[in-house]
């Protein structure tokens, strides 16, 4: 039976917006052996260098069969810990006959993200050097940075290499993986795009993804898959086909009612983003277009039910002794998101709204902000609502604070009284981000600095070449057979505007980067120099010997 979409009245709206400027590139491996596979248990390893995404062929002549296994980092490829991969997904492995005498290119014809490649075959086949035919969004910008410590350099471009990956024909939630968009990954991979490629398209188009989305009364759904924003069945077929809701090719489901699942915070941050998108590109025209929808998303996350904020749980899971959380898993993070997302409705009211929209979002404001309060303990700590004993939450204490409920005095000091023992760790990109951008507006930049230094610079030690989906510093062996993982994923590449806002210092202060504060700390560095997008141009900043140095487009002012 196919899909209903009756359900969903504006699920074609704004077609204009939905075009595809799309970039492809063919790629080689890095290492490669060329030679003749005679056995069954014959293959050949390739390493491409970093983490690709593209269209995969090779020449082939002979008879028998090509097997593809594919891996984001070496050992996927080989264990795949069948234990711990769930009914919704399954890694790919494609098979490819061959039956001709003369070289011929082949291929699946389906898109793939990996670094390493592993060919079996059965029978004699003889293969000459694979290609990859890579694709991603077109970038108006290319963003630079660049410092005196090269591990620091090293962040930045995994962490640009992340975000450019994962932009395709919108937003990407794991590549490898699910090929959809999702509100909350969209919105924080856009932050890092902001910094590295200033690419406003592309977040239009994703906003127009989630708007067809929208049931009448303005409940959004988690991801854009109805309105369009999925790569099932003609770009990955090992999953499920999300527009039939069918199996392909004996699959198994992905999500039997992906589409329609429904988290708070992403309604929260549907609000943010559109927010964050004006004030990065003044883009009034397109604001007022989407108005209405942003105002009835608005609307109903004012009349959220206390059972609704309550819906949004994970268990605490137990690796080594330590208690993990995942992002927003509370009803604290809940409650501070959604006055985190109306706050900066009120934002937008006070330009395409009226003095009426924001007096009714009030008394919504002030009951989230009560019922967070709800959950903090009488040393200001905010704790999670769903275990047995008070697990204490970094993530909720962060936004609480970007929330603008405690002060970042109070802030800080209820982290510090924070016990490891019993404070649940953020484990995923997401809650890294959270608290980074936390201590950022709070003023400990020290702090956030040796934060990315510590979480970002164990990936680089672990080799990978992008940033994963969530990752424990303490425990990185068991990050590493968590077969679904997504080891490029757009939420976690804060590092990139970590570097550009608060290394280089290039901050917004009025929409539109029509205004500017270019406020340099170097830490420990000798120099820093980068090329930082906006709408106008590239600003390009240089900081040595103490002195700064920049340029920036006409139009743009700095301010002090």
């Amino acid at each position: 039976m196919d899909f209903d979409f009756s359900r969903y009245p504006y699920k074609d709206i704004f077609p204009e917006e939905i075009k595809s400027d799309l970039v492809y590139d063919y790629v080689r491996p890095k290492d490669y052996e060329q030679g003749k596979i005679e056995k069954v248990d014959g293959e050949i390893l390739y390493d491409f260098g970093v983490e690709s995404i593209g269209f995969f062929t090779i020449e082939a002549c002979g008879k028998g069969e090509i097997t593809l296994d594919y891996g984001e980092w070496l050992d996927e490829m080989f264990d795949r810990h069948e234990e711990t991969i769930p009914c919704w997904y399954i890694p790919p492995i494609d098979k490819i006959s061959v039956d001709s005498k003369d070289f011929v290119e082949v291929g699946i014809g389906k898109r793939r993200a990996f670094r390493f490649l592993r060919i079996r075959a059965d029978g004699e086949i003889k293969i000459k050097e694979p290609k990859l035919k890579t694709v991603e969004a077109r970038k108006p910008f290319k963003g630079t940075f660049y410092c005196s410590d090269q591990r620091i350099n090293d962040l930045y471009e995994i962490a640009k290499r992340t975000t450019r990956i994962c932009m395709q024909d919108f937003v990407e939630d794991g590549v490898k993986r699910d090929g959809l968009c999702w509100i909350t990954d969209t919105r924080e991979g856009m932050i890092c795009n902001y910094a590295t490629f200033g690419n406003v398209d592309i977040v239009k188009k994703s906003l127009v993804y989630f708007i067809r989305t929208m049931k009448e009364d303005g409940w959004i759904s988690t991801s854009g898959t109805i309105g369009g924003a999925h790569q099932h069945p003609s770009n990955i077929d090992y999953m499920f086909d999300f527009v039939t809701k069918k199996s392909v090719d004996g699959t198994p489901e992905f999500y039997r009612d992906c589409g329609e699942i429904y988290y708070v915070p992403y309604q929260a941050d549907f609000l943010g983003m559109a927010y964050e998108y004006y004030q990065y590109s003044g883009d009034k025209e397109f604001l007022k277009k989407i108005w209405k929808f942003v105002k009835k998303g608005a609307e109903y996350a004012c009349k959220l039910t206390d059972e609704q904020i309550a819906t949004c749980h994970f268990p605490i899971q137990e690796k080594r002794n330590r208690p993990l959380t995942d992002n927003l898993c509370d009803i604290g993070s809940v409650a501070s998101s959604l006055v985190y997302g109306l706050k900066d409705y009120v934002k937008l009211c006070k330009i395409f709204g009226s003095e009426e929209d924001v007096k009714a979002v009030l008394p919504a404001i002030d009951r989230y902000s009560k019922k967070a309060f709800e959950y903090m303990d009488d040393q200001g700590r905010m704790f999670r609502d769903c275990d047995e004993e008070k697990v204490y939450s970094p993530t909720a204490q962060s936004l609480m604070f970007l929330s603008g409920l405690i002060s970042k005095e109070d802030y800080m000091k209820a982290l510090k009284k924070m016990p490891k023992e019993t404070t649940a760790y953020p484990d995923q990109g997401l809650a890294k981000q959270w608290i980074v951008r936390a201590l950022c507006e709070a003023g400990y930049l020290e702090e956030a600095y040796k934060w990315i230094k510590e979480e970002w610079g164990a990936l680089l030690d672990c080799g990978y070449t992008t940033c994963i989906e969530r990752w424990d510093i303490e425990d990185m062996e068991d990050t590493l057979i968590f077969t679904p993982l997504s080891a490029c994923h757009a939420w976690s590449a804060t590092p990139s505007y970590f570097l550009i806002r608060y290394v280089l210092g290039v901050q917004i202060v009025d929409d539109g980067c029509t205004k500017i504060r270019i406020k340099p700390n170097l830490f420990n560095l000798k120099y820093a120099m980068g090329s930082v997008p906006t709408p106008k141009g590239l600003i390009k900043v240089k900081i040595h010997n103490g002195k700064l140095e920049y340029s920036v487009p006409e139009g743009i002012e700095v301010v002090e």
